[in-house]
This record gives structure tokens, C-alpha cells and sequence, in this order.
């Protein structure tokens, strides 16, 4: 009996070797096949990883070269010729509508000039009273299509050197003051205004009288046998709706041997004259030029296009905003 038990005690420890030793046979193989497999997952992750990376616009370019078709890159040619006449045929139309603009410009706006179309410059306005003064008058023409804003006044009168008399007697009541009045904008609330002004409106295609001065009819009576030589200088400042604007010096002369009174003065010169720049800025106010200019005029308009905000439109509705 022991015998027995002893050789099966054997046989089954042999065999429990032997499966160990399969077993640890079978565990090293595996871990030698599990190197290559993990090996060529590393290399498929990182062809992966190269995949996923970003071509360059080149690289992309040269490859869509090599692999397009003639039909494809005549389109693709030909898509680009019209996109690229499109842009040429709209900054071309912006020109042209540019040049349109500006002649239509220069066509309708303010031209004013010194006298009346058919060459009277000023005039005597004498009343039926003896005793009662004579008025000079000057006569401003706007020869444009839009109205213009005009300020002017007189700078000297001269005599000549063989006048009989040291003085005209003429008063002259419209003393050049500086031209057109700049406005000025509040830079808090916005708000425009213009101090000083005494410009006047004249419309287009029309004539515009001013006094020039005052004479008594007996110092009116006696101006042809002084022969004075009388010369009158002056300056007119005026814009338009353009936002032109123009400053001319004049020189008028009286003719004592004149054959009627509204003949009695005749235009010797007229030049450009210098505009006074605009004021530097405070730090409340802001100047402007006298008359609106195209740009400020497109400005206002898409500000008030603009849309609100909504704190905008209940601060309105409060009527809390300045």
C-alpha cells in the first residue's frame, strides 16, 4: 500500500512539474509576442499622430496641384479672372461716381462776385428830401445754383492826389469785421453754435444789395468837379452747402465823368484774399468752419442712422439724458 501511494504521490508531483514548466514556457512566449504587437501599435499611433497633424497651405497647394483635373483648374482660373474684374469694374465705378460727384459739385455751388450781371457795381440812392442823406449801395451776385452765406465789409477809401477836397464826406457803415463767423461744438453734449454772425443768405441765381455808406446830397453834388479819384477796398467772405468757401479782395473806383449814377462806379481788382485758420481746440469747445462740409454732413447722417442702445432709448424715455 505505501508502495502504491508512494508512486502515485510521484506521478502526480511529475506531472504538476511539468505543467508548471508548460506554464512558465507559455508566459514567456507570450510576453516575447506581446513586444512586436505593442511595437507596431506605437508605430500606428504615431502614423496617426502624423495624420492628425495640420498640412501646410503649400504642402495642400502641391498636393491639389498633382492631383487636379484640367477641367478643375479651368474653373478654378476662370472663377479668379472674374472675381478679379469684378474688383477692378467696382473701385473703377467708385472713381467715376467720385468724378460725377465732384462736377456736379463744382456746377451747382455758390459763385458770387462783385456787380450785377450787366456790369453796375454799386449805386446812389437819393431821396426826394433835400435834407435827408444819399445811400451808396454795392451789389453782390450769386451766379451759382445753391444759396450762399455771405459776410463783407469795407476796408479803406483813398483819394487820389489831385482831388480839390481832403475828404468824400462819404460814412462808411459796413466796416470789414473778419469775414464769416466759425462755429463752435460743445464736446460734452455736442451741440453747435455760431457767435457773431452777421452773414447774410443769398440765394442762388439772384442779386444781393447792401449799403455801403451814407453822403449828404450836397457832398453827393460836389463829387463829379472834385475828381477825387475815389478807391474803395474791401472783402467778401462767403460758403455754400458744399462746404466751399471762398475770400475775395476788392478794389472799386468812383468815375466823376460817369454818364449816369448807376454807372459811377467801375471793379478794378479782384483777387483771392486769405482765410484766418481755425481756432486750436479748448477743452470744451471745438471749432468748426462756417459752413457744413460734405464730410461733417455724411457723419451726421450715419449717426443718425445708427441704432441705439437700449440704455440710450430708456434714458430718452426718462428724459434724464442731455
Amino acid at each position: 500500500m505505501n508502495k502504491r501511494q508512494r508512486k502515485r504521490r510521484e506521478k502526480k508531483a511529475n506531472k504538476e512539474a511539468q505543467a508548471a514548466k508548460l506554464k512558465i514556457m507559455l508566459t514567456k512566449a507570450e510576453s516575447a509576442n506581446d513586444k512586436p504587437a505593442k511595437e507596431t501599435g506605437n508605430k500606428q499611433g504615431n502614423t496617426e499622430a502624423l495624420k492628425e497633424q495640420p498640412m501646410s497651405r503649400w504642402l495642400r497647394f502641391k498636393k491639389w496641384l498633382f492631383t487636379v483635373t484640367v477641367a478643375e483648374l479651368v474653373t478654378v482660373l476662370l472663377t479668379a479672372s472674374i472675381a478679379g474684374t469684378t474688383i477692378y469694374y467696382t473701385i473703377y465705378s467708385k472713381k467715376q461716381w467720385q468724378i460725377s460727384r465732384d462736377a456736379l459739385q463744382i456746377s451747382q455751388r455758390a459763385y458770387v462776385t462783385i456787380g450785377r450781371k450787366d456790369g453796375v457795381m454799386g449805386d446812389f440812392i437819393v431821396p426826394k428830401d433835400p435834407k435827408q442823406g444819399a445811400e451808396i449801395v454795392i451789389y453782390f451776385t450769386n451766379n451759382g445754383h445753391l444759396p450762399a452765406k455771405l459776410a463783407w465789409g469795407t476796408m479803406a477809401g483813398f483819394l487820389a492826389e489831385g482831388s480839390e477836397k481832403n475828404s468824400t464826406g462819404i460814412t462808411y457803415t459796413h466796416p470789414y469785421k473778419g469775414g464769416l463767423a466759425y462755429r463752435t461744438r460743445d464736446k460734452k453734449n455736442g451741440s453747435i453754435g455760431q457767435k457773431g454772425d452777421d452773414s447774410t443768405i443769398i440765394p442762388g441765381d439772384s442779386v444781393f444789395v447792401s449799403t455801403l455808406g451814407t453822403i449828404s446830397q450836397k457832398d453827393l453834388a460836389q463829387l463829379p468837379q472834385n475828381h477825387m479819384g475815389l478807391l474803395i477796398m474791401g472783402v467778401f467772405d462767403y460758403c455754400d452747402e458744399l462746404g466751399g468757401r471762398s475770400t475775395q479782395h476788392f478794389d472799386i473806383t468812383y468815375r466823376s465823368n460817369a454818364p449816369v449814377s448807376n454807372m459811377s462806379f467801375a471793379l478794378i481788382d479782384q483777387t483771392n484774399w486769405f482765410m484766418f485758420p481755425l481756432p486750436k481746440p479748448t477743452a470744451t469747445t471745438e471749432y468748426l468752419p462756417p459752413c457744413e462740409t460734405i464730410a461733417e454732413r455724411e457723419q451726421n447722417e450715419e449717426q443718425a442712422w445708427k441704432p441705439k442702445s437700449a440704455t440710450r432709448r430708456f434714458c430718452e424715455f426718462l428724459r434724464l439724458c442731455k
